[in-house]
């Protein structure tokens, strides 16, 4: 005879209930397990371990035979009554695959067993009557703890997301705050412990402190026993914790299977001890299965109201949108209709550059959501969803505030027509009467109560259906009117080559239609053809004739945006005047404003400029799109071809070809640019003889007056240093140990930290400094309200003085809290301020830009009311250390890397100074902990290896640059014993690390070695620090290290969190965390046997990570990877003790 030793596993404890006996067969009716207080409770007719079962039990050989011939487990029991030492006994009898499980509770008072057929027969009727799931839920509360007694009882539903929610209640106990609307993270009730819920018709458990009873074992069946169908299997430690911390000593749980699977489960909770006898659990169950089966009709019944309704919808849409002239203004009037039918709290509805909306979701947001998905691709002809946007498009979790999920769909590519429906998330709501140690033990609080049983956030399959279905109709309807444009440009371009002379051209303002305007351009193209009509020419004011254009051109297409500049909006009160025909000019302006809308980038704004350059008028139309391939570009102005050959959309495909006959006809120009990320069409006419002479004359004066600037002083610099959130008060020490500087000369601020100082200090940060992100010139400072503001904040800067017309440049611009519609708009004027700056500075020529790989960077940065520009000293971010060729899969930044070094306490900025304490990371990957340390003890420049922006600018001091570099190969250290270490258990990442260290000249000063994290020892005998960042966003495999259980790094491997929620498997999340949680517990297990007296630091976006390495964290220092808010760890490590530090979260 053996104890079971106790499992971890929910289904396997080892131990029973202490109410009742617990007594396993084999298929030959011999007794292999038995509870420890079998002889306790049954006295002298206990059964001994390893013999056959005696008669007086009651037991008929059927479920002897059926065991032994096999079979799946079944939850059903026979039930009998058998009298037992004295006393009667509820027996229960279960088939399992290995045997027969036999339990026995004590029966109570005859009374107690009534006949539960009137009380359920009434509850029956009183559950048909209800209309909705919320009155079926209520009813069912309430007839459950009629018929327990129960001081409250309370019905969970499981979301999609994992989470549960309390949506309905029944409780007579005043004194307990009412748990409606609470929802609770997944981990409170893990994955486990909802498959055995489901399994289990009614889970009792009668004394939450009664101890548990350990289950003895026969010779040769010590294997941990399966008790998933049990009635009296031991309550979990923390399930136990947490029933006692509520105040709850029995409880009761009864599932909710819907569709097969389990939508919830009944709570039920008393403050005093009582067992409810089997006949009542049974009741129990048959109360469940009822509610159940009403829950599934009217769910059902729900889901086909609704398949109605979204089927009604699909089928008005396209009623409506038949003949319709403008199907894009149709279908976005209907977005109200959309969003209700959807039950989401805003729509989207994007066509060419025009943006609808419906629901309050700011303008930014809607612009940002379009790009991104345009950008990705994932709804380009199906449905795509997500129910966490936030993990779904990281980079937008700063503007997704409040918004949860989104569905979209492209119905049309070439047109960028979608449809965006998006829902809230649920606000928090507080931890309600959760108790502070069950709190503790959940490492969450709890969230606020959704709208509906389907959930705030997640969509369901009929959402999904009938978003694709009304899609795919959509889709064809575009489909059958591009081919009837298709056949009518072949009409109209038969019409054209018939040479028609006679032909009466329509008023811009007439056209109505997409016929309407194809006509229109069929006329113009055979008027410019045959040269019909001789022009009529006239002083035209060229801003004038735009802004009516602009407003026809909004009128005509709703939801656009167009943003037009013209000089009297940037102070220049002269005129823009050109001889031109009044109706051509129109049409031409007409033509280039329909193509930007037709091509630029939904949500954004097409940008209309007009200005004088010496003797000409230039009006630049500009949209936001990629650059058009060359094969187009060649075609773009071609009078025999269509630019558009296989898309009839936008009409002929001759439309610039007649725009640029205008244009020339006019002595002018019609040319293509593509400056990232704006296509422009540019048009250049002549300015009215009277005006030219002026225009030189005004050019000629700002030119004097630039020659007269005072000449550049590089002694006071304002400069700032960007960093990582939560580095600002390192950076600011290591900026005092670089420089020395203090006070008003060093100020640390979020973000970044300012400096006073001159070139020398430039050059030396850059060189130098291992947590700044980049090394800026502040060079104009302001208030703003609009675009102008910033232009004329950009133009004030001689930048001149700074670079050469002949270099390239690029302008990255950020905001925050900025009330500006575009910053891309914002980012054009920027541009256009350096240009005419160098346009009037330097005779008319102006530098290059070059998104790619600029000479020059220059950034501007927008708070809600002041701007700042700066230029930009480093050129590639200074985390680009010049020495990683070999990296792996998202390596650490180098600055993050330092942060971490600095925040240790291993090293001191502001001391220069490094420990002489030995330094361990046992997941180096590709080596950046181990060679920034390494680069500090031997005291190396952090970019020794790498050039700067600031050695191609015009103040640059090579003599004094060459004297900081030579002071710094005069610092450098000799290398003394080795104190820095590094392990990976992929021996591809050890080999990339020792290449890397090689080029970082620290190849001599770093030991790095391959093996795995869970069995390194120590690399020196003197206890150290361990510095490591285990990666996430990814998952810890089932299988790895040469055969055995995947450890240490390589254990992590490439999972779904990139992936939607939509396309996980069922379990895959609970699997992996259960797994991850397996690694890290052996990690700390390993660590306290081997790291005694070392401080290990772990950096991750894991708020649990304690937990689930079972040891207490003894600091945590905020830190931001990128977007990813993250937490640095501090652990000290002790010799490991017997019992584990903490427990795992509870189960209701």
């Amino acid at each position: 005879m053996a104890l079971l030793k106790p499992q971890s596993q929910l289904h396997t404890p080892g131990a029973i209930q202490a109410h009742g006996v617990l007594i396993a067969l084999d298929g030959f009716g011999v007794v292999t397990h038995l509870s420890a207080n079998a002889a306790k409770l049954l006295g002298h007719e206990a059964p001994s371990l390893g013999r056959a079962l005696p008669e007086q039990f009651g037991l008929s050989g059927a479920s002897l035979v059926a065991a032994k011939a096999g079979g799946e487990d079944s939850a059903l029991a026979d039930h009998h009554r058998v009298a037992l030492n004295g006393r009667q006994f509820d027996c229960l009898v279960r088939r399992q695959k290995w045997g027969t499980l036999v339990e026995l509770e004590p029966s109570p008072h005859p009374r107690q067993d009534l006949d539960p057929g009137p009380t359920l027969h009434q509850v029956v009727r009183r559950l048909r009557q209800q209309t909705n799931v919320q009155g079926l839920l209520d009813e069912g509360t309430r007839a459950l703890r009629a018929m327990l007694g129960f001081d409250r009882v309370l019905a969970y539903h499981f979301k999609r997301d994992g989470s549960s929610q309390v949506v309905a209640e029944a409780s007579s106990a005043t004194d307990w705050p009412p748990r409606l609307g609470q929802r609770f993270p997944e981990a409170h009730i893990p994955v486990e412990a909802r498959r055995l819920f489901s399994l289990n018709p009614a889970r009792h458990v009668p004394d939450a402190d009664s101890a548990p009873v350990p289950l003895e074992a026969a010779p040769g069946h010590e294997a941990p026993l399966d008790m998933t169908l049990s009635a009296l299997r031991s309550v979990p430690d923390f399930h136990a914790h947490y029933l006692h911390d509520s105040g709850i000593s029995a409880s009761m749980c009864v599932p909710l299977i819907v569709d097969g699977d389990l939508w919830g489960i009944l709570a039920c909770h008393h403050r005093a001890a009582v067992q409810v006898p089997y006949p009542v659990r049974a009741s129990c169950a048959v109360l469940g299965e009822l509610l159940s089966t009403q829950l599934q009709y009217q769910l059902d019944k729900d889901r086909a109201a609704r398949e109605l309704t979204h089927e009604r919808l699909r089928g008005n849409l396209l009623a409506q949108l038949q003949g319709a002239t403008d199907p894009a203004l149709v279908l976005a009037s209907r977005l109200p209709n959309m969003a209700r039918a959807f039950r989401a709290q805003a729509a989207v509805m994007s066509h060419q550059s025009s943006v609808f909306a419906h629901g309050d979701i700011p303008h930014g947001l809607q612009t940002a959501l379009l790009r991104w998905l345009h950008d990705g691709g994932v709804d380009s002809g199906r449905v795509y969803v997500t129910d966490a946007l936030t993990e779904s498009a990281p980079d937008l979790a700063a503007r997704l505030t409040g918004w949860g999920g989104m569905m979209s769909f492209c119905f049309d590519e070439p047109s960028q027509t979608r449809i965006l429906l998006l829902r809230r998330q649920a606000p928090d709501a507080g931890d309600g009467d959760v108790p502070s140690a069950a709190r503790s033990a959940l490492g969450e609080t709890t969230t606020g109560p959704d709208s509906d049983f389907d959930g705030t956030v997640a969509w369901g399959a009929v959402e999904r259906d009938a978003l694709q279905a009304l899609g795919n109709s959509l889709g064809l309807l575009v489909g059958a009117g591009v081919a009837d444009m298709h056949r009518y440009r072949n009409a109209v371009g038969a019409m054209l080559r018939a040479q028609a002379r006679e032909v009466a051209l329509p008023e811009s303002s007439d056209q109505t239609s997409r016929f309407d305007r194809v006509l229109h351009k069929a006329m113009e193209l055979s008027l410019m053809r045959g040269n019909v009509k001789p022009l009529a020419l006239a002083p035209v004011d060229l801003p004038a004739l735009l802004s009516a254009r602009v407003t026809q051109a909004l009128q005509r297409e709703h939801g656009a945006s167009i943003y037009l500049d013209t000089p009297a909006k940037r102070g220049d009160a002269a005129p823009v005047v050109v001889q031109a025909d009044h109706e051509r000019l129109a049409a031409l302006f007409d033509g280039l404003i329909d193509n930007a809308l037709r091509h630029g980038q939904a949500g954004e704004s097409v940008v209309v400029r007009v200005r004088r350059e010496g003797d000409s008028a230039v009006t630049e139309i500009s949209n936001i799109s990629p650059p058009i391939v060359p094969a187009v570009v060649d075609m773009l102005f071609s009078g025999t071809e269509p630019a558009a050959v296989d898309d009839s959309r936008g009409g002929l495909g001759f439309g610039l070809y007649v725009c640029q006959s205008i244009a020339q006809a006019h002595g002018g120009s019609l040319a293509y640019t593509h400056e990232d990320p704006f296509v422009t069409l540019s048009v250049r006419l002549p300015l009215a003889p009277a005006l030219a002479h002026c225009a030189r004359r005004s050019q000629c004066a700002a030119m004097a007056t630039s020659s007269g600037t005072a000449a550049f002083k590089a002694a006071d610099l304002t400069l700032f240093l960007p960093c990582a959130g939560g580095v600002e008060g390192y950076l600011a020490d290591e900026v005092h140990g670089l420089t020395g500087l203090t006070g008003h000369d060093l100020l640390a601020e979020r973000g970044g930290v300012r400096v006073r100082g001159d070139w020398a200090v430039v050059m030396r940060l850059n060189l130098h400094s291992r947590l700044a992100q980049r090394v800026l010139i502040e060079l104009a400072h302001g208030p703003y309200r609009d675009e102008h503001d910033l232009y004329a904040l950009a133009a004030e800067v001689p930048w001149e003085q700074w670079f050469q017309a002949r270099q390239t440049f690029r302008v990255d611009l950020t905001a925050q809290a900025s009330p500006l519609k575009s910053l891309n708009f914002a980012t054009l004027r920027v541009k256009d301020a350096v240009a005419d700056r160098f346009r009037n500075a330097a005779g008319g020529v102006r530098p290059s830009i070059d998104t790619q790989h600029p000479q020059v960077r220059i950034h501007a940065h927008l708070s809600a009311t002041h701007a700042s520009v700066s230029i930009d000293t480093s050129g590639e971010p200074l985390f680009k250390r010049g020495w990683r060729q070999d990296k792996g899969d998202a390596p650490l930044k180098e600055t993050l890397a330092a942060a971490m070094l600095a925040a240790s306490g291993w090293w001191e900025p502001a001391a220069s100074r490094v420990s002489e304490l030995p330094l361990y990371d046992p997941c180096c990957g590709s080596g950046t902990i181990a060679i920034e340390a390494a680069q500090l003890v031997l005291g190396l420049p952090a970019g020794g290896a790498r050039r700067f922006a600031f050695e191609q600018l015009r103040p640059f001091d090579a003599r004094t640059w060459m004297a900081i570099k030579a002071a710094a190969r005069e610092g450098a250290r000799r290398p003394g014993p080795i104190q820095v270490f590094g392990s990976d258990v992929a021996h591809r990442m050890v080999d990339f690390a020792q290449r890397n260290a090689e080029r970082a000249g620290v190849g001599h000063a770093v030991q790095l070695r391959g093996g795995d994290a869970l069995q390194r020892v120590p690399p020196t005998p003197q206890p150290g620090v361990m510095l490591m960042n285990p990666p996430y966003g990814e998952r810890i495999a089932a299988a790895g290290v040469a055969g055995q259980k995947a450890r240490g790094r390589e254990a992590f491997q490439h999972g779904p969190l990139s992936r939607s929620a939509d396309q996980r498997r069922p379990g895959e999340d609970a699997a992996e965390r259960d797994t991850g949680d397996d690694f890290f517990a052996q990690l700390a297990a390993h660590w306290k046997t081997h790291y005694a007296g070392w401080t290990a630091w772990l950096l991750t976006p894991d708020l649990k990570l304690p937990s689930r390495l079972r040891l207490k964290e003894t600091r945590r220092v905020p830190m931001w990877n990128g977007p990813i808010e993250c937490r640095l760890f501090r652990f000290d490590l002790t010799a490991r003790r017997e019992k584990s530090d903490s427990n795992p979260p509870p189960a209701p």
